[in-house]
Parts: C-alpha cells; structure tokens; sequence
C-alpha cells in the first residue's frame, strides 16, 4: 500500500493496518473475520481487534448473523 493511501485515510483517524483491512473489505465485499485475516496474512485476533476498531469508528459495518460478516461502508459515506 503506498503512503498516498495511508496518510489520506490517516486523516480519517485510520491506522496503516486499519487502512489495509478497510481496501481489502471494499475490494472484497463481506466477509468473515477468519476469512479478511487469510486474505491479509493477519493473525485473526489481530484482525478482530482491528474490526472492532473499524466498527466504533463508523467506516465497518457488522451483521447480525452467526459467524458475523463484516463489510465496509462506500468512501463517500465515511
């Protein structure tokens, strides 16, 4: 990820690794916890924790179903 993308979401209140679980969600759509930690290389309680930050900020957005989805909300409503 270059820093053009970092230091722009960084505006926003993002982390490096916030930002780059937020693009791999938009780019992916919903997806597990378990499933954005594979595609990322993360360990999943990292992952998680990143997920629940990304949430309280206002920029994920969570289902209610069991395993829970998680999916990015558009750059324009962030």
């Amino acid at each position: 990820m270059d820093e053009k993308t970092v230091n722009a979401f960084r505006i926003l209140g993002l982390t490096r690794k916030e930002t780059e679980v937020y693009i791999y969600l938009s780019r992916k759509g919903s997806l597990r916890g378990r499933e954005t930690a594979k595609g990322l290389g993360m360990h999943k309680s990292q992952v998680y924790a990143i997920l629940k930050s990304l949430q309280f900020k206002g920029v994920v957005k969570a289902t209610i179903e069991s395993p829970t989805r998680f999916q990015a909300l558009p750059i324009e409503e962030v």
